[in-house]
């Protein structure tokens, strides 16, 4: 015989007079991120099994897996606006919970989120997963369950676009902030004195919990309220998101149970952007609100991504000219001036039992990098480090000596996010005026996974935003979503920082560019912010129809495709400047004679080398290349130095049978100018010191 389903306990209840309660379950809001230099706020809130989150940013997985959350379960996800800081990070998730066996998503947002959705039908091709798309209405309230939800619709600033057909149009954008209730809490039920009334166990003990009065077999009747505790309110919070300060006035208006007290609110959590919530409309309108509220601010937050941060500063000191210690920890400590708390990542709102509501900051842990370096030096690094300076007495060959060039890798793990790793993205300098590896130039990104804009914050501290004026192109190697989430927000950003400068030119296969295109549809931030050019067009000896462009800003005499074996539009580059450098980079891919031919006798080749040797079987599984096989590529293209790539996440810092293979090893924020490539292969016994026996969890085992 089966074994018998247990039966399910019953949380929420329906009261006699038809109101909702539940029992005194703990129910909490989680603070998972905040405004940072490469973050943006999301929300979790749980009442007993149930999970909505507000917003899913850029690096959400990364956070996730940073904080050790188990986020495989998420009952429905609230947006407050269309752009990357609201659901930059939503496509990587969903495609994460399905590989985990998830099947259903419910999206709620404002107007323009079914475009969206549509749009990333161009990767996120999974015929049966389910996507609910529920564009909600003003007041509308939505959720069965122990969490509602009512949403408050308004209206942003119309943005005035011209489209290709020269006609005037409006773009009409929306966002919502959001009203979280529970139900009211029910009382204790007082088992002894239901004794002592001779209330017999079972329905009668279920019908006094709905508020009813139940009559005894000897005609006596027995009142809810002689066996129950009083009813407690439910808990309210409100997530609020102001996009514009035309928003903020027609937002007051909606508010005003609230501004008056006329209304319960136990906390309101300040989402909106640090510039808006600077703003002294912004803070006078918080110091509107009853004192009673409690006002939580994201506006001054650090980056959740601690690990990153530590292994930037712990990298510095075992190669300071080759890692930055000028990380970027850029907060926005300046913008927080409104009433409340300042809250931190992991921080924490109860909401249920009632008697405990109220923020619980999250212990403060400090890095000990002291101890962690004595670690690293135990592990033998001085040894380490005394090959580094022998390599560094070598003679550089001929064709490194271009000072000029270097490379910046943002993200050099493989599809989805890790602590030490993130996705794809390398900026290339191809001309500066100073031979300083700090010195962003003028470059061209290839690849742009998601978080790059955030890593490159990092990477290049307080002169990103210069790297982000002189970027003149990008190149996306294929149309999966670890190479290229990251293009809304870098771009966006590129044209607020140089609204008047020519947009960079994207080369991509087509349907990241048709992707792009429906994008910018329902979020006008991405119009006019690039150049496409499509790379099934950007064949060895076909006109590049940007070539000029290219010549004139980045030096480049040459760059063209190279189809590749791994999916459907995937191709490699290579690219060969003026100043007699060449380059190519793989993208995803098996090893491929052709792109060996076309990069044969290249300055560099930067080849994905996602799986160690012995995996052959997976490499070609899932048509990546093995460590021995990317090198087999540099040899048959006769590269003066290989650089690789693009690891699995299953090794969380260093991969399994590097050896002394010659080649570059990547990791996030390497910076290197050409020369430095000649004795940069001697790091590697450096970073096994450095990160020892990493044992981590892989991601999909904490996020699921």
């Amino acid at each position: 015989m089966g074994k018998k389903s247990k039966k399910k306990r019953q949380i929420c209840h329906t009261q006699a007079d038809g109101s909702r309660t539940m029992d005194s379950r703990p129910a909490s809001m989680d603070v998972l991120s905040t405004w940072s230099s490469d973050s943006a706020p999301s929300l979790l809130f749980t009442a007993d099994t149930e999970r909505l989150v507000i917003n899913v940013p850029e690096g959400w997985q990364r956070l996730c897996v940073e904080q050790k959350i188990k986020i495989g379960k998420v009952d429905a996800v609230c947006l407050t606006h269309l752009g990357p800081s609201a659901v930059g990070g939503l496509p990587g998730y969903q495609l994460t919970a399905y590989d985990a066996g998830l099947r259903k998503t419910i999206l709620r947002g404002p107007e323009g989120l079914r475009g969206y959705a549509a749009s990333t039908r161009h990767f996120l091709n999974r015929e049966d997963l389910e996507i609910d798309v529920e564009e909600v209405s003003d007041e509308e309230e939505r959720g069965a369950g122990l969490l509602r939800v009512r949403a408050i619709v308004v209206e942003d600033e119309d943005v005035p676009s011209e489209p290709v057909a020269k006609k005037p149009k409006t773009v009409s954008s929306k966002s919502v902030s959001y009203v979280i209730k529970t139900p009211d809490v029910l009382g204790r039920f007082d088992v002894a004195k239901a004794k002592a009334l001779n209330v017999p166990p079972g329905p009668l003990y279920g019908a006094l919990k709905r508020g009813e009065a139940v009559t005894l077999d000897d005609g006596s009747v027995v009142q809810a309220s002689q066996v129950v505790g009083a009813t407690t309110s439910g808990a309210c919070v409100l997530a609020l998101f102001v996009a514009t300060p035309g928003a903020l006035q027609r937002l007051r208006s909606k508010l005003q149970a609230f501004l008056t007290g006329s209304a319960s609110l136990d906390c309101i959590v300040h989402v909106t952007p640090p510039q808006i919530a600077a703003s002294e409309a912004y803070v006078q309108f918080a110091r509107s609100f009853p004192s009673s509220i409690q006002q939580l601010w994201t506006q001054a937050g650090a980056s959740p991504f601690r690990t990153a941060a530590r292994d930037a500063k712990l990298l510095a000191r075992v190669a300071p000219d080759c890692y930055t210690s000028d990380v970027a920890e850029a907060t926005t400590e300046d913008a927080w001036r409104g009433p409340g708390v300042r809250v931190e990542t992991t921080g924490r709102f109860t909401l249920v039992p009632r008697s405990q509501a109220g923020y619980v900051a999250p212990e403060v842990v400090e890095d000990d990098l002291e101890a962690e370096w004595n670690e690293v030096k135990e592990r033998g690094l001085d040894a380490a480090l005394e090959g580094v300076e022998k390599a560094k007495t070598t003679e550089v060959p001929s064709q490194l000596q271009h000072a000029a060039a270097s490379l910046c890798f943002l993200g050099t793990g493989s599809a989805m996010p890790s602590k030490h790793r993130n996705v794809s993205g390398i900026y290339l300098r191809c001309a500066a005026e100073t031979t300083d590896v700090s010195d962003p130039g003028r470059g061209l990104l290839l690849d742009c996974g998601e978080g790059t804009l955030g890593q490159l914050r990092r990477a290049f501290g307080n002169r990103a935003d210069e790297c982000l004026r002189s970027l003149g192109a990008v190149w996306i190697s294929h149309p999966h979503a670890d190479h290229h989430l990251g293009l809304p927000s870098l771009l966006a950003e590129r044209k607020r920082l140089a609204p008047d400068e020519p947009p960079p030119v994207l080369m991509a296969p087509w349907p990241v560019l048709r992707w792009l295109g429906d994008y910018a549809a329902v979020y006008a931030p991405l119009m006019d912010t690039y150049v496409p050019v499509e790379c099934q067009w950007m064949k060895e000896g076909a006109p590049h129809p940007q070539q000029q462009r290219l010549t004139d800003d980045l030096h480049l005499s040459k760059c063209f495709c190279v189809p590749v074996p791994h999916c459907a539009q995937a191709y490699g580059v290579v690219v060969k400047s003026i100043d007699g450098w060449s380059l190519c980079y793989s993208g995803d891919c098996r090893p491929s004679s052709k792109l060996a031919a076309a990069a044969r006798d290249c300055t560099v080749l930067i080849h994905e080398a996602t799986f160690s040797d012995g995996l052959e079987d997976d490499a070609v599984k899932k048509r990546h290349s093995t460590i021995s096989e990317a090198l087999g590529v540099g040899r048959d293209a006769n590269a003066c130095r290989t650089v690789l790539t693009h690891f699995s996440q299953r090794y969380p810092a260093l991969p399994e049978g590097l050896g002394d293979t010659g080649a570059v090893v990547a990791s996030d924020f390497l910076r290197l100018s050409f020369p430095q490539l000649a004795w940069a292969p001697s790091l590697v016994p450096a970073l096994r010191c450095l990160y020892g026996d990493d044992d981590d969890e892989e991601a999909t085992g904490v996020l699921f």
